[in-house]
């Protein structure tokens, strides 16, 4: 009897992205009942703004409105970051946030995407638009077909005033141009909460 080939299960980035705003809800909520006598566990000053510890997260307030953060700056100092790269985001009314769709695990990439593309805009008034570097399904470690309804931009697309973050996967963590092109290379899910972090103190003056 021939055996039937199985077939891989096909799953949408929308679906990651909903799987892991749970699992960050769930770790919210435990992370809450756990503090829930002591909202504030530390205050650190910074460069003349004051940032408390709230729920294992910083906060700091930059006229009169209150932003959250996973690092706080001193945790950033020593990340190999362009002054010139950072410059060119924050000066831009749109930036291009590209990758190559193969990531091993899509799903930090895939939240952070959400966050360029509604949370960032909303509140910090930068325009990040998603894309990718070529429009195949690829398939993840896990097995599953992954797709990208997302217009394709390369660095080759970078100049003007439209600059193009490329987001690889590598063994060491940095933001710095190649040409006109702001490359980010991370070796984790949490280097890009850091590159996030970095990029939007930035915009709001807290650190240079």
């Amino acid at each position: 009897m021939p055996l039937q080939k199985s077939k891989r299960k096909k799953i949408s980035p929308k679906t990651l992205i909903t799987g892991l705003i749970v699992f960050l809800m769930v770790s919210s909520i435990l992370g809450i009942i756990s503090n829930r006598n002591s909202d504030e566990s530390g205050r650190l000053e910074y460069n003349g703004y004051d940032f408390s510890l709230v729920n294992n997260r910083w906060q700091v307030k930059v006229d009169g409105q209150t932003y959250t953060f996973d690092y706080h700056p001193t945790e950033l100092e020593n990340l190999n970051v362009s002054p010139q790269a950072l410059a060119k985001i924050i000066t831009s009314p749109i930036v291009y946030f590209t990758f190559d769709p193969g990531w091993k695990d899509s799903s930090y990439l895939d939240l952070l995407r959400l966050q360029f593309d509604t949370t960032i805009p909303a509140k910090y008034g930068i325009q990040f638009v998603s894309a990718v570097t070529t429009n195949e399904t690829v398939v993840d470690y896990k097995g599953r077909e992954i797709s990208y309804d997302l217009p394709i931009v390369t660095c080759q697309d970078a100049g003007g005033m439209v600059p193009v973050i490329y987001a690889v996967e590598s063994n060491e963590t940095s933001m710095l141009l190649d040409g006109q092109c702001i490359v980010m290379s991370v070796s984790s899910g949490n280097d890009l909460w850091r590159m996030r972090d970095r990029i939007l103190y930035t915009y709001l003056g807290i650190m240079v």
